[in-house]
């Protein structure tokens, strides 16, 4: 009992063994694809977008492989795998939100430009809202929120950007995490709303890359690290990373994943998220 008690009492002086001293080198699955952006969800599967503007999403446990194509929808740009079972993806070209069940078959088509209940988006940002199926767009028109139904009807919105600040958001992505919404500008910040989009407030967090929100962390690839920035105390841990340069990293129980100019790589973190 005195030896436990004298090592927390080194530990609370001298603190905690660093981050630093971990090493991450256990790769577990490579694959080898070029993709601008990438997903994960709860069940540690891969979603990705190819050089042919194809989704995929790839089994890490089977290496099953499910494919959504739409050509007429232009490029698109994001993916929402938060709710495995309704994956939401943007198609800002043509302004259009598509909604993917588990196997990447299309259950419904948003077309934002005219929505069935007479209004008009375009949307440059989009998250879903998983425990009501709802999702959220940012709207590059009238520089505000707005929250749409599963069939494309608002049901709620923020005020304009435009009367409630002097800046104009131009590179959003849009995040949706335990009832809270998150905007990210890489010149502005990372802005908070509720569930409703009342503005909270705006933290001082600048990246390139794109982010991951968990319950404790904020998470993204920084100088050669993993960067794993605390929602509450704003205490940093930092990993060197095995591989840079990286574009997206995303951690799911021990799971580390990133995403490099021509891989998309999976390791086992020494220490789980």
């Amino acid at each position: 009992m005195k030896n436990k008690l004298y090592i927390f009492i080194i530990y609370l002086f001298v603190g905690w063994p660093s981050a630093k001293s971990q090493t991450i080198d256990t790769l577990l699955l490579e694959l080898p694809v070029q993709s601008r952006f990438f997903t994960t969800d709860p069940l540690s599967n891969i979603y990705y977008i190819n050089e042919k503007q194809e989704l995929i999403k790839y089994i890490t446990e089977s290496g099953r492989v499910f494919t959504y194509s739409n050509k007429q929808l232009g490029a698109p740009s994001w993916i929402d795998a938060a709710n495995h079972m309704k994956v939401l993806a943007l198609y800002p070209d043509f302004q259009t939100v598509v909604l993917l069940d588990s196997r990447m078959g299309q259950v419904a088509l948003f077309r934002l430009l005219a929505t069935t209940d007479g209004n008009s988006y375009l949307p440059v940002a989009a998250c879903a809202q998983p425990e009501d199926d709802f999702f959220w767009i940012f709207d590059q028109l009238s520089q505000r929120l707005v929250k749409l139904d599963e069939r494309g009807n608002k049901v709620a919105q923020s005020e304009s950007f435009l009367q409630m600040f002097d800046f104009t958001v131009n590179h959003p992505q849009l995040y949706y995490y335990n009832h809270t919404l998150f905007l990210e500008d890489p010149t502005i910040g990372l802005m908070v709303f509720d569930r409703f989009g009342s503005f909270l407030t705006v933290l001082d967090i600048q990246t390139a890359a794109y982010l991951q929100i968990t319950r404790e962390h904020f998470i993204y690839p920084a100088d050669s690290n993993l960067v794993q920035l605390q929602r509450q105390l704003y205490g940093k841990n930092m990993y060197p990373l095995p591989v840079w340069p990286v574009t997206q990293a995303r951690v799911v129980s021990d799971r580390l994943f990133l995403g490099t100019p021509d891989r998309i790589r999976v390791y086992r973190l020494p220490i789980a998220e």
